[in-house]
């Protein structure tokens, strides 16, 4: 189940269809609130919509929950120092 949505979120994502995304986020917090995955996908779309601040916010709260979440790590350092490498999912 959890993978399910979590690949629905993906596509959503890639599509720019933030709000199916959202919804389907929201799901994910349902299920497993501890999940460091619902705030990498809500980083990565508040990213997208070229919202530094907050995307950075989502991937501290990623990271507050697993600390060893590396594409939360790496989505973290590629926005704060303006990279231009490509966001990661996994």
């Amino acid at each position: 189940m959890v993978e399910t949505l979590i690949s629905q979120i993906k596509e959503s994502i890639k599509k720019y269809d933030f709000e199916s995304a959202k919804k389907t986020i929201s799901e994910l917090f349902v299920l497993d609130m501890n999940s460091p995955k619902p705030h990498l996908f809500l980083g990565i779309i508040s990213e997208l919509q070229k919202n530094k601040p907050e995307a950075m916010r989502h991937f501290r709260a990623a990271l507050a929950l697993d600390g060893t979440d590396e594409v939360a790590l790496y989505n973290l350092y590629r926005v704060g120092d303006g990279s231009r490498e490509p966001i990661r999912f996994e």
